[in-house]
């Protein structure tokens, strides 16, 4: 049956093969790598493998391909393989012929075991072949992954030969943006290691999200390499799935008082980038984020006493993105009157059971507005509504929209339900991140 699945994805994705190919050929030359068929001239500023080095011997080039290996690659998977094997290949074929070596750094998350599977650089490519092939999806959990942590290890632990005359390239293949991890280095550092060692980074990304486009753009950028995109193929229905993944419902807490007009726009324009972001990833789908089995969205909006309400459920939890984006587009400015305002009325309406929260679902809810939580007699503090919420594994990731960025309870509020603090430059940050199960 395995068999049987494997030569039917390999068919499916024959074109995105094809493609993946191009993609490999056009960044080769950028490694430093010339002879490569149907390469563009190499960048005179590196090592050109196919020059002999000292003596008339063949030239050097290590290769270390990273490859995304979570579960949202199920269906890009055959892809992935097709593409690492053809940046062997393009390598490989070098004429005159190079002195190859090749590594390779399979990736997941953080509470993965493994987390990432490094195989040693190696001139034995039949041996390279037979891993790349073998590299499964599964697991990840979330959408952002450790990208990061798979440059980190091909850079750290992998043995490169560090000879000047050695061409070295970093390439990553995968579908999802980075996770970052306190304590672990981000790309600007590792890209200052990776330039260090003359090691080139370059990114092919199976994907048409915003956010993961960016990312593997700069990846590229900082490391010096190129950038290139595969079509992701459409999903696959020769192996089941198995266990459903688990859910997402992410629930908007958003202040609507009169001076959040410019700050309720950045919301709309964001929820609707988000929409079409999981319409490409998804095909069209309403849960289109794919390691989650289904993503469901709610809105709150608040005001404070005195106004036409205090806080208003727009919508409770639900995967209708169209209903969702509507009820978004309903928000304006108004009331409020004073400075604080009924934060604590709009967190209590999102954490009721009323809203929908799914038993087994991941969840986070975000907070937007540029005032300071009114405190009411008969009504929980905000310290308690954020405790509360971080027993339920629910963090509330505050985005303060006050003109200095600075709503000091917001990021108390951040700080004890487990969130995290945006300044409203960063909304699109919150956003993903909050989507993303960071």
């Amino acid at each position: 049956m395995r068999a049987r699945s494997e030569r039917a994805g390999m068919r499916a994705s024959a074109a995105s093969a094809s493609a993946a190919a191009a993609a490999v050929l056009a960044l080769a030359a950028v490694a430093g790598v010339a002879g490569v068929a149907g390469a563009a001239p190499p960048r005179a500023d590196r090592p050109v493998a196919g020059e002999s080095i000292g003596g008339g011997k063949p030239a050097r080039v290590d290769l270390v391909i990273a490859i995304d290996a979570t579960g949202s690659m199920f269906d890009e998977v055959f892809v992935a393989r097709a593409t690492a094997l053809a940046a062997v290949d393009a390598y490989a074929r070098a004429d005159p012929p190079i002195d190859l070596r090749v590594g390779v750094v399979t990736y997941r998350d953080k509470g993965d075991d493994p987390r990432v599977v490094p195989f040693e650089l190696t001139s034995d490519l039949a041996a390279v072949r037979k891993f790349i092939n073998a590299v499964d999806a599964k697991g990840g959990g979330d959408r952002r992954e450790s990208v990061w942590f798979a440059l980190q290890t091909a850079i750290r632990t992998l043995k490169w030969d560090l000879d000047k005359n050695t061409a070295k390239s970093l390439l990553v293949i995968g579908d999802a943006p980075s996770k970052t991890y306190k304590g672990e280095p981000d790309l600007v550092p590792l890209a200052a290691e990776a330039k260090a060692k003359r090691i080139v980074m370059s990114a092919i990304a199976i994907s048409k999200a915003d956010d993961t486009l960016a990312e593997f753009t700069r990846i590229a950028k900082l490391g010096g390499g190129s950038f290139a995109t595969v079509e992701p193929p459409p999903p696959r229905t020769d192996v089941p799935r198995g266990k459903p993944p688990p859910g997402r419902d992410v629930v908007f807490v958003v202040d609507t008082t009169g001076s959040m007009s410019g700050s309720i726009a950045a919301v709309r324009t964001k929820v609707h980038a988000l929409a079409k972001t999981m319409a490409a990833e998804g095909g069209g789908g309403d849960s289109a984020l794919q390691e989650f089995g289904e993503v469901r969205f709610g809105l709150v909006d608040y005001r404070d006493r005195g106004d036409a309400w205090v806080a208003k459920m727009r919508t409770p939890l639900t995967s209708d993105m169209g209903r969702f984006l509507s009820e978004v587009d309903k928000l304006y400015a108004d009331g409020g009157g004073d400075w604080p305002e009924s934060v604590t009325k709009g967190l209590m309406v999102a954490l009721d059971d009323k809203m929908g929260w799914g038993a087994g679902s991941g969840k986070a809810i975000v907070l937007v507005g540029d005032a300071e939580p009114h405190r009411y007699k008969g009504e929980p503090s905000y310290e308690d509504l954020a405790r509360d919420a971080g027993a339920r594994a629910i963090p509330i990731n505050t985005v303060g929209c006050s003109g200095d960025s600075e709503v000091p309870p917001f990021k108390k509020i951040a700080s004890l339900s487990g969130g995290e603090f945006y300044t409203l430059a960063k909304l699109g940050r919150a956003v993903d991140d909050s989507v993303g199960g960071k």
